[in-house]
């Protein structure tokens, strides 16, 4: 497969996807953030971070290549083997943004501050299940706990011969 790889035609591919993603993500922040106008209570603008991220973590190709291997498939270029660059160029352009903006997207969104770091998100759970009331978690106890989880009977058990530790 890599022998008829067309490796020009996967770079102005990536090119294509990298120009469409900022050609749609810029003029379309712009259009929303005329409708926003930051004060509280409403939606922030989309700042440049955001709009960068956005970009960054665009879709990864999935349609395309369930179009392409239909596509192929149905061998609908039989003449000059056409069907087969699109299988590949797809293929190649979905591994490429997978793993490079899919694997790069965790790093940058905390670099941007976006999300938080694993120590910032450890001292905010240990911080809420401080100031989470008992009456939270006994009404989950009570009202959804039995329904989430099956609770054999003891005395079931103990007739299976089942030896039930004491709590």
């Amino acid at each position: 497969m890599i022998e008829n790889a067309r490796f020009k035609l996967v770079g102005v591919a990536i090119f294509a996807c990298l120009l469409a993603r900022l050609v749609h993500v810029v003029p379309l922040s712009f259009f929303v953030n005329l409708f926003r106008n930051g004060q509280p209570g409403q939606q922030p603008k989309i700042s440049g971070a955001f709009q960068f991220l956005m970009w960054w973590s665009g879709l990864r190709g999935g349609v395309a290549f369930a179009i392409a291997v239909a596509s192929y498939a149905d061998n609908e270029f039989p003449e000059n083997d056409t069907s087969l660059a699109i299988l590949q160029t797809t293929l190649y352009v979905a591994v490429f943004t997978i793993f490079v903006f899919g694997g790069g997207i965790t790093s940058l969104a905390r670099y941007f501050e976006v999300i938080e770091s694993k120590e910032q998100q450890a001292r905010d759970y240990d911080g809420e299940l401080t100031r989470r009331s008992d009456t939270t978690v006994l009404r989950f106890e009570q009202g959804l706990r039995p329904y989430l989880t099956f609770q054999p009977r003891h005395q079931e058990l103990q007739e299976d011969g089942v030896e039930i530790p004491s709590r």
